[in-house]
């Protein structure tokens, strides 16, 4: 049973196959770049579609552009592939290990000196091993056991060490510098520059609300929950909320309601206890031929007639004082 190869053996696939499929058909123009093939000989392929999917295959048999296969190979899975999927010949490590089979090699005559053949590694470059990396299994997720290699700095030695040995120097290496998702502590600043920024808050299942600055340079208290406002402060440093509004204007109207109030019963007070009374009585005589009047301020009270002419001449005054409970005694005077 011997392996064959091809150079730039490359196609499409010309249908869509099942995953339990064991022909394949190609494209009829790459058809004679893929070996032909007699009984016991085979050719290892790579089936690759748009999505990365993988899956290597063995061909047993070539009839035009027809390929007769065996699935799964080397560890893959089958899989379904969409027509113009790729497959393509290429070296793979049980194309190797057929290779290297020294009792699957045809007898050869050979003349000279030599009659037999020793055993000699293959030149390796980096079109080698990239050939057989290119060629490797995937995997999506490694285990901890699972190993990478790699060359030392500086030097061209190489080196393997394993994934969770990765995961432990990758967790020394950002811890202390990056918060965790699971939580941590800052020492610094975080600045959020962006229309909108927000620090949101979310109790699972019971409320979501986040600290914002608005379009207008106001900050909120925003309930994503339902959607609105429910804290406000202005560039002026008003405030306001969904329960009592502008707590600005709500607490100047209460005041002048209150003063209002007060005012009102202080009036009330002022008329209940409201009281008079007249206080420093003087006199003043008439006389002929001039204007008298009582000093400004004061009120004539009362007059006294001589008895040997019966003129009214001798008048006296007081001044009108009224009790106001918040000022006192207050004297009345004319405009």
């Amino acid at each position: 049973m011997g392996v064959k190869l091809g150079n730039n053996a490359v196609s499409l696939l010309a249908a869509s196959i099942t995953d339990d499929a064991t022909t394949i058909s190609i494209q009829g123009a790459d058809a004679g770049k893929f070996p032909a093939l007699v009984a016991g000989d085979w050719t290892p392929a790579t089936i690759i579609d748009a999505a990365n999917n993988m899956e290597i295959v063995k061909i047993t048999a070539r009839a035009g552009a027809v390929l007769t296969v065996e699935r799964a190979q080397e560890g893959t899975t089958a899989k379904a592939f969409p027509a113009g999927a790729r497959i393509d010949v290429r070296i793979t490590a049980g194309a190797f290990a057929a290779l290297a089979d020294r009792d699957g090699l045809k007898e050869v005559a050979y003349t000279g000196s030599y009659n037999d053949l020793f055993d000699k590694p293959p030149g390796t470059t980096t079109a080698t091993v990239g050939a057989a990396v290119a060629a490797a299994n995937g995997k999506t997720t490694p285990d901890d056991g699972d190993t990478f290699t790699g060359v030392l700095s500086g030097t061209s030695t190489m080196f393997r060490t394993t994934w969770g040995n990765i995961k432990a120097a990758l967790t020394a290496l950002f811890d202390g510098r990056y918060l965790k998702l699971a939580g941590g502590t800052l020492t610094g600043d975080i600045t959020v520059n962006k229309n909108y920024p927000t620090h949101r808050m979310l109790y699972p299942g019971v409320r979501d609300v986040g600290l914002q600055v608005r379009e207008d340079g106001s900050t909120w208290i925003w309930d994503f929950s339902g959607n609105r406002g429910i804290f406000r402060v202005g560039t002026d440093g008003a405030l306001w909320n969904v329960q009592f509004g502008d707590l600005n204007n709500r607490i100047e109207d209460r005041a002048a309601a209150h003063a209002d109030s007060r005012a009102w019963a202080v009036a009330n007070d002022r008329v209940a206890n409201l009281n008079t009374r007249w206080v420093s009585r003087g006199e003043f005589t008439m006389r002929a031929d001039l204007w008298q009047e009582a000093p400004a301020g004061s009120a004539v009270t009362g007059f006294w007639v001589e008895s040997s002419n019966a003129w009214m001449k001798h008048f006296c005054y007081r001044y009108f004082q009224l009790f106001d409970p918040v000022r006192g005694w207050i004297t009345a005077h004319n405009a």
